[in-house]
C-alpha cells in the first residue's frame, strides 16, 4: 500500500498485502507458511483490477482505444467488467481504469446465471448489460462471447479487450502480482519463532481464463525459483478439465491458453 497521496484511484490497482494464515495451516497439519495475498483490497476489489489496467493502458498506447470515440465491450462473468469500471472510494461512474472523462463508454455481455446483485453493480458504476442465455455454448452466436463478438461488428469504434487472448493478462501478473509474492517473501527475515526459507515452493491460484496463474508462475520461475510447484484451481465442470475433450475435436476453444 502506497504512503503517499495518489493522483487518482488507478494508483491503488495491486500492491496488496501477504499474509499469513497460520491457523488454516494448524488445522489442516500443514508444516510450511501458507500466506495469501489480499487482492480484495486493491482498488477496484478484485485481482482482476491488474488485467484491466494493464488491457486498457495497451489498447490505448497502441491507439486501439481512442478517447471520445471507442466503446469497450467486454464478455465477463462480472469481475473484469467491475475492475474496468470500479472505484469503491466514490460512488459514481467515470472513476475506473475505462474513465468516462476520456469518453469510453462500457458494453459487458452477463451469462443469466451470474447474480442480479452483480449485474447491479455493473450497472450503478456505468455499464450497459446485455445478458446472455446460459445454455449458450462459448461457440454460439447466442454466448456471452458471440454476443460481444456481434455488438463489436455493429458498433462504430467498438473494441474487445479480450481477456481471454489478451497477452497483458497473463503479463500484468508477470509484472506485478508475482514480483510483490517474491519482494515480501525474499524481504521478511527468517525467525526461530517463524523460519523460513525466503523461497516461493509451491504457489496456487484459481484458474479461469489462466492469466493470473500463468503470469505469478512465470515470474516465480524466471527469477527466483525455477523449481516451484504451481497448482491451477479450476472448479469442477469448468471448461479447463475437459480440455482433453477437445483433442481430436473441430469444437476447439476460442481462446489459446497462455504458455
Amino acid at each position: 500500500m502506497s504512503p503517499h497521496i495518489l493522483d487518482n484511484a488507478l494508483g491503488a490497482v495491486g500492491h496488496t498485502p501477504l499474509v499469513r494464515l497460520d491457523k488454516i495451516a494448524q488445522a489442516n497439519e500443514l508444516k510450511c507458511n501458507l500466506l495469501g495475498k489480499v487482492e480484495f483490497m486493491s482498488v477496484g476489489g478484485s485481482v482482476k483490477d491488474r488485467i484491466a489496467k494493464a488491457m486498457v493502458e495497451a489498447a490505448e498506447q497502441e491507439g486501439k482505444l481512442v478517447p471520445g470515440k471507442s466503446v469497450v465491450i467486454e464478455p465477463t462473468s462480472g469481475n473484469t467488467g467491475a475492475s474496468l469500471l470500479a472505484s469503491p472510494w466514490e460512488y459514481r461512474p467515470g472513476d475506473g481504469v475505462c474513465d468516462q472523462d476520456k469518453g469510453y463508454s462500457v458494453i459487458i455481455t452477463l451469462p443469466n446465471k451470474m447474480s442480479l446483485e452483480k449485474e447491479a453493480l455493473l450497472r450503478a458504476l456505468g455499464a450497459e448489460v446485455v445478458r446472455t442465455p446460459t445454455e449458450a455454448a462459448w461457440d454460439s452466436p447466442e454466448s456471452h462471447i458471440g454476443v460481444a463478438n456481434r455488438l463489436q461488428r455493429e458498433i462504430p469504434h467498438g473494441i474487445i479487450l479480450d481477456q481471454y487472448r489478451n497477452v497483458n493478462n497473463p503479463l500484468a501478473h508477470e509484472l506485478t502480482t508475482g514480483p510483490e509474492i517474491i519482494e515480501a517473501v525474499v524481504s521478511t527475515p527468517s525467525t526461530s519463532a517463524k523460519p523460513s526459507s525466503q523461497k516461493v515452493d509451491v504457489m496456487v491460484a484459481g484458474a479461469g481464463t489462466g492469466g493470473t496463474v500463468t503470469g505469478i508462475s512465470r515470474a516465480i520461475k524466471k527469477t527466483h525459483n525455477q523449481d516451484c510447484i504451481v497448482v491451477g484451481v479450476d472448479p469442477v465442470r469448468i471448461l479447463l478439465l475437459f480440455l482433453h475433450t477437445f483433442h481430436n475435436s473441430s469444437r476447439m476453444p476460442l481462446f489459446s491458453p497462455f504458455r
